[in-house]
């Protein structure tokens, strides 16, 4: 596991269920809600990215930094955290890849829908999902700010 350096302060637990620290060299950056624990593993496993420095495919791929990274983590974190408060629901755990240009790749997919969200380092990520039916949504977004209205896919509404 590499070595990184991490200013700022520590976030703390804001509700009263059992929650999961997201940590990197024994330092939180976020917590999950237990119940979320699928997607908290996904988040833990995506770490690899972290040791993908510049040229790791020997084509010239630029590294990962650990800002980029971070910023993947904190967007599902605080995604799933608002889904699962607003809605009571627990979402899918997504893939997270190395995306290009050092940005992070977040993906769902199942038989209803699939979505693909890009986190770069900076400025505004971008989205693209479809539900294989009558709906096809592409756009950009600031990932700083959460907002499930944008990702409708995630949420099962009864």
């Amino acid at each position: 596991m590499p070595t990184i350096n991490i200013p700022g302060k520590e976030t703390k637990p804001v509700f009263s269920f059992s929650q999961l620290p997201v940590t990197i060299n024994g330092k939180r950056i976020a917590y999950i809600p237990a119940p979320l624990k699928s997607v908290y593993e996904a988040i833990e496993k995506s770490k690899y990215i972290l040791d993908l420095k510049e040229n790791w495919d020997d084509e010239g791929a630029l590294g990962y930094d650990f800002e980029v990274w971070k910023r993947a983590a904190l967007f599902i974190s605080k995604l799933s955290t608002k889904i699962f408060k607003s809605y009571g629901q627990i979402i899918k755990a997504p893939k997270i890849y190395h995306g290009p240009n050092g940005s992070i790749d977040i993906y769902w997919e199942n038989e209803s829908f699939n979505l693909l969200i890009n986190i770069p380092k900076i400025g505004l990520g971008t989205f693209y999902g479809d539900n294989y039916k009558n709906n096809k949504s592409e756009g950009v977004f600031d990932p700083e700010i959460i907002n499930t209205n944008i990702f409708p896919f995630l949420i099962k509404f009864k």
